[in-house]
């Protein structure tokens, strides 16, 4: 695929620049590993499903090699950082909505927090149905983004929409506290309300 990164890119270790095993690859002999959860996916290894999400992401990160690095990175971070019921209870399309979020926050870094903003604090823009619904990626309210980070933000949650057909935001809302956490540009600046929870404000007031 165009723009695409090379196999492995996505799967880069978290301690250097040697990739990492690839899908369904056991790891180092001795290695203990645990078990692949209920629906196939495992804690230490990167599943097909999950690879080639990752990859039709990766062209949406721009085209620093250490921006997919991070972004392979955080996602086996977040995998690790699982309790044992959250892992049992972890599928395919959560995978899909930290991915997401990762790679905005990787990608699109002057945007994210306003779109993790949106998220976390259900925030909608009026009779809106495109983006979901962020007001973040429809009229950024930030003083401080970079075009290109919009765009590319808007690029890869159309991905995510494309290929999530139930109820796309409802997975984003729930893991964006948890990805939100892992962000190095954690000022999300001080963000007016978006105009529909404005006004809804002022007539409750």
């Amino acid at each position: 695929m165009a723009g695409a990164p090379a196999a492995g890119a996505v799967g880069a270790s978290a301690g250097g620049d040697a990739p990492a095993s690839a899908p369904g690859q056991p790891g180092a002999p001795g290695e203990v590993t645990e078990p692949a959860g209920p629906r196939g996916l495992d804690r230490a290894a990167v599943s097909l499903e999950e690879f080639n999400y990752a990859e039709w992401l990766a062209a949406s990160l721009g085209s620093s090699p250490r921006r997919v690095k991070r972004f392979a990175n955080l996602y086996r971070l977040v995998k690790a950082m699982l309790s044992g019921p959250e892992w049992h209870d972890f599928d395919l399309e959560d995978a899909r909505a930290c991915l997401t979020l990762l790679a905005i926050q990787t990608g699109a870094p002057s945007v994210a927090p306003e779109v993790l903003h949106d998220l976390i604090t259900g925030a909608r823009a009026d009779h809106a149905t495109e983006l979901l619904g962020l007001p973040a990626l429809l009229a950024p309210r930030s003083p401080r983004l970079d075009p290109a980070d919009v765009e590319r933000a808007k690029q890869i949650v159309r991905i995510y929409v494309g290929r999530t057909p139930r109820d796309p935001r409802r997975r984003l809302e729930q893991w964006s506290p948890r990805i939100s956490r892992l962000s190095f540009r954690r000022e999300a600046v001080s963000l007016p309300a978006p105009a529909a929870h404005a006004a809804a404000g002022s007539a409750t007031s």
